[in-house]
Parts: structure tokens; sequence; C-alpha cells
């Protein structure tokens, strides 16, 4: 069986020939050497040579890993990374902000039991090929509690979208589950912060350490009915939607993400 946009491969004479339909004329091969991340793929330079409808790549062996992929030229990247870590006293309180000040944490002063050392990851949201792509930022250590709320910073993109479009969720143990039909979510809608429409900056207060979701709703809400025979099912069965019209980091668990 061929899937399009896979790549298949042979090992021959210390030689590896690495396979695709032909078809995927608007891909590209790219390798790398490890995937720990932040994994950095180049492309390929080897013109690929084109037989019965597939296209083929020979490499040579070099003795230490080496990883492939296909790419479109035109497939988002995986969303950058701003991170900074600060230690904050118990009693004096201070600020954590990421090194290209997209994140701005203040913590009041006596809001701590301990002096605490804080880490802020922010996976930012954005445009990637005409689509208005979600973010996420994380915090830790999970599940700091504050007594007094600090004030959270966050700098957006400025795609010039109505701030009645945006959604931000805290994701977190410590939230109340909500029921939602079958399931439970402890996703917390935060409908409470302020908008900077100059400076696309958001203000709100955090009252302990959650991952925070983003993302900008351009149409109308999306709603799924499904009517499946009771005949079709039995007790246990799981069911999954694969649809185009998700909201993001709300519909995908990403590893990258996971808390």
């Amino acid at each position: 069986m061929t899937i399009a946009g896979t790549v298949g491969g042979c090992y021959c004479r210390r030689r590896l020939t690495l396979c695709w339909a032909a078809s995927l004329t608007n891909f590209v091969l790219e390798s790398t050497d490890s995937l720990a991340p932040p994994a950095r793929w180049t492309e390929v330079t080897i013109a690929p040579s084109v037989l019965g409808g597939v296209r083929s790549v020979s490499v040579a062996a070099s003795g230490v890993p080496r990883f492939f992929r296909l790419k479109s030229p035109g497939a988002a990247s995986v969303a950058p990374v701003d991170s900074g870590v600060g230690a904050i006293d118990a009693e004096t309180g201070g600020t954590v902000t990421t090194s290209a000040n997209t994140v701005t944490l203040v913590v009041p002063v006596q809001s701590l039991v301990a002096d605490t050392e804080i880490s802020i990851r922010h996976h930012l949201g954005g445009l990637a090929n005409g689509k208005v792509m979600p973010g996420a930022v994380l915090f830790s250590p999970d599940g700091l509690a504050f007594k007094t709320p600090a004030t959270l910073s966050l700098q957006l993109p400025k795609l010039g979208l109505n701030p009645a479009q945006m959604r931000f969720f805290l994701v977190s143990d410590s939230n109340p589950p909500i029921q939602l039909g079958s399931e439970v979510s402890q996703f917390q809608s935060v409908t409470n912060f302020g908008f900077d429409l100059a400076t696309a900056t958001v203000t709100l207060s955090v009252g302990h350490f959650s991952a925070l979701s983003y993302f900008w709703q351009d149409a109308d809400p999306l709603h799924l009915v499904f009517d499946i025979p009771f005949k079709y099912l039995k007790k246990g069965d799981l069911l999954y939607t694969l649809t185009a019209g998700g909201l993001g980091f709300l519909g995908t668990r990403d590893s990258s993400w996971a808390r």
C-alpha cells in the first residue's frame, strides 16, 4: 500500500535509496541528524531521479543516525517559542519576562509561600500560510498558587483582527471540572481580560499556574452533529472526528505542549 506524502527506503551496498510518489512535485526531501528539539531540518540537495511514477534519491551511509522527511514548501513550520526564567523572592515579589518580551508575569509582594524559580514558555500564535494559528503559554512549576493573583501581559501578533474574535482558556488540574455532555473538561474560559489595541497586548490575572491557550475565532462556531444508529455501537466504543474546521490547540494533542 502506498500512502501519498510518505517516504519509503531500501538499503544496499552502504547506500540508502529513498522513494516517494512522483506526483508529489511540490514536496522537498529534508534531513536532520537528531529529532531532539529544536530539530534542524535541511534540504537534501541531491536531485531526485524519476522512474515508473516514483521519485528516488540515493544517499551514502554515514555511520551516524539520520532522519528524513518530505515537506511541502508552503507547509507551516513549528510555532516559534519564546522562553524566560526568573527567581522570585517570596517577600518582595518580582517580574519574569521572556527573552523576546512577548510574555511578562508580575508577581505581587508576599504572594508566594517560598522563594520560587518561575519559567515561562510561549508557543507563539500568528499567521501561517494565510491562516491564523493558535498559541499557548506554559508555566512552571506546575500548580503554583498565588496568595494575591499575578498579572500576566501577553504580546500578540498585530493581525488587525477584532478583539472580540479572541478566545482564551486556562487549562489546569486545579480548575473545577465542567461537564460537557459525556465528557468532563478543565478548560476555564477567560472572559475578564484587558486588551490594548495599539500594542496588541492582553492583560489578565493568574491565580495559579496552568496552561493558557489562545486562538482567534474568525468564523461562526463550528457545530458537529452525529446521528449514529445504536445498532452500530457497543459499550466502550470511541468516536473520533477529523476536521479542518477545528480550533487549533483546543482540538489537538501536541506533545511539545504537554504539561
